[in-house]
């Protein structure tokens, strides 16, 4: 793919080129309105080769649009994105209806990245590139313009630029270690590209040739342009969604065949209770040190018994391994995004990372957990995740952190909705509570998930 590519010839000169771009950064800045009227999301992923000019050509791209209509991302500022499921930070930034997103770089280079330096078992391959796949067909789906571009440029050329960058102390921090490894494995590095760019094709991928920066820069906002104009002419969902079948191993009987009879007298009841409870105790610390994902997601009719079923699963766990969050009704700007967002944002992290935990290490938390089979795709992270859907409509709510009492496990919260375990997701907004001690919410953080 790449190394057959040759950039057709479009019969402009430079200076055509040069008022062209003018035009459509003109032409493209009076479609903001029309776009946000529109509620299209839209991703513009910019890949590419070390030093081939990906920033160059984003800060253009952005260069007369209003700042608050678009954001930009790039994988080096997320942090502690190794712990968490690979598509993670990506499902974590897609932009609110009517916005854009900008990427410098993403999921193929950091794939292509792996492949080449042997941490991509062949397994990890096939779910690697499952989880790109739905993420992109989650993406088109919902209605979102999924825009990949790849700058590419030869061996030759990324050598010479790198060398003059180099070159120049106020410019040499630009080059890293990692760039200067891809020039030198270019050919390990093209095949790669090559398999993955056409692994990943439920969005097309657009290559641009970097020789002229007009010429990128051109192409760049001519696709852009064409392309979120016929998305707001054919409306938000322009295409009939991508079909993947999802099937149960075992079909699930209907609910009016559900046996409901099942009994156990008292004294077994607690026996079984206590014995099950101890072993629970024990997997926590066990899926804690392989960091292996654990979610229960709990629905039910109301007052079917949800929230002391919850009660009596969290009884043994350590507190400090895991949280609860409401499934309440959704805010305004979780609505403006893809409906599984407000899930996504809370995956919790993997286990510790070090080969083994000090003494002193607790349990990371657990996270509410998506409630479709697309989102456990996902993969790992850590602890145990309970999730049920809240009953009641009250508001102003106190979040407890689980506490140990004479009585067992009486976190307000747990005994007032119905509704998940999981692990607080740190790096989100705040840090996990200290064992046995309460978080509460300020006025702000109350309505974010408390029923509307």
């Amino acid at each position: 793919m790449l190394k057959e590519f040759i950039r057709p010839e479009d019969g402009l000169s430079k200076e055509e080129r040069k008022e062209a771009v003018k035009k459509y950064k003109k032409d493209f800045t009076a479609l903001l309105n029309p776009l946000k009227e529109s509620k299209i999301p839209v991703i513009v992923l910019v890949e590419g080769w070390a030093s081939s000019g990906k920033g160059y050509l984003i800060n253009e791209l952005i260069s007369e649009i209003d700042p608050r209509f678009f954001s930009v991302f790039s994988l080096d500022t997320a942090q502690d994105s190794h712990r968490y499921p690979f598509i993670y930070p990506y499902y974590c930034v897609i932009p609110e209806n009517g916005k854009m997103l900008f990427m410098d770089s993403g999921w193929l280079s950091q794939t292509v990245e792996d492949c080449v330096n042997g941490r991509l078992a062949a397994a990890e391959r096939e779910k690697r590139l499952r989880s790109i796949n739905n993420f992109e067909r989650q993406m088109k789906n919902n209605g979102c313009v999924v825009l990949k571009l790849f700058i590419n440029c030869s061996k030759k050329k990324q050598k010479k630029t790198q060398e003059n960058l180099l070159s120049d102390k106020n410019t040499r921090w630009r080059i890293s270690e990692k760039d200067l490894a891809q020039n030198d494995r270019y050919g390990e590095y093209q095949k790669e590209y090559d398999y993955w760019m056409n692994a990943t094709s439920i969005t097309p991928w657009h290559i641009l040739d970097s020789d002229s920066k007009g010429t990128v820069i051109y192409d760049a906002f001519k696709l852009l342009y064409d392309t979120i104009k016929a998305s707001i002419e054919n409306g938000k969902f322009d295409a009939p969604p991508y079909e993947e079948a999802f099937t149960l191993s075992d079909p699930l009987p209907s609910l009016d065949k559900c046996d409901t009879g099942a009994f156990l007298d008292d004294e077994t009841y607690k026996k079984e209770l206590k014995k099950l409870q101890k072993d629970i105790s024990e997997l926590h610390n066990i899926i804690y040190r392989k960091k292996i994902p654990f979610v229960i997601c709990y629905e039910g009719w109301d007052a079917a018994g949800k929230g002391g079923n919850i009660r009596r699963l969290a009884k043994p766990l350590d507190p400090r391994g895991f949280d609860t969050y409401p499934i309440a009704s959704p805010e305004p700007h979780e609505k403006a995004r893809h409906h599984l967002w407000r899930f996504w944002t809370k995956i919790p992290r993997s286990g510790p990372t070090c080969s083994k935990a000090p003494a002193t290490s607790t349990p990371s938390a657990l996270s509410p957990a998506a409630t479709e089979a697309s989102a456990a795709s996902m993969c790992p992270s850590d602890a145990v995740t309970a999730c049920a859907r809240s009953a009641s409509r009250r508001t102003g709510m106190q979040r407890s952190s689980p506490r140990r009492s004479e009585t067992g496990l009486q976190p307000a919260a747990i005994r007032r909705f119905p509704r998940c375990i999981s692990s607080p997701a740190r790096s989100m907004a705040r840090a996990a509570p200290s064992p046995a001690r309460s978080v509460v919410f300020s006025p702000a953080e109350r309505s974010r998930i408390a029923p509307a």
